[in-house]
């Protein structure tokens, strides 16, 4: 039986996951119209919403369940757990080195960067939508 209040956490991550998703394609979407500098800023935003649901939620939630055994389930996690962890540090790295600059050219340099960045974040957050579904209900009893 799961506690409605973990339930309860789990549910709002989900939810606040799932709007990190949201602006992170706008944000992409933002910086094909070449609103570079919204593009940034939508960028941050995801991270620090990111950062914060790692404190409170994903760190203490990973170091609790991590003990008990391999399985396909805990491969997933700490797949989830190591690409999420990895994305992450890189994405505070780039916006850390972009500090809201207007000029182009530090943006230029780390564009494949940022793509790879990208495509880590999705992944990991697709992983861990996954992982809720497996947990939380019965839609992927295959794992």
């Amino acid at each position: 039986m799961i506690c409605l209040a973990t339930l309860f956490i789990a549910e709002m991550n989900l939810i606040l996951h799932i709007i990190i998703l949201v602006v992170l394609f706008v944000s992409l979407e933002l910086k094909f119209m070449k609103r570079l500098f919204l593009h940034g800023a939508t960028m941050l935003i995801a991270l620090v919403l990111h950062v914060i649901s790692f404190i409170l939620v994903m760190w203490p939630s990973f170091r609790l369940s991590y003990p008990y055994g391999y399985n396909t389930f805990s491969f997933i996690t700490v797949t989830h757990a190591i690409l999420g962890g990895t994305t992450l540090i890189l994405a505070i790295w780039l916006i850390a080195s972009w500090r809201f600059q207007r000029s182009l050219k530090s943006c230029s340099k780390r564009k494949n960067k940022m793509l790879l960045v990208f495509v880590m974040w999705v992944i990991a957050l697709l992983l861990g939508i996954l992982l809720y579904l497996y947990l939380y209900t019965t839609l992927v009893p295959w794992l």
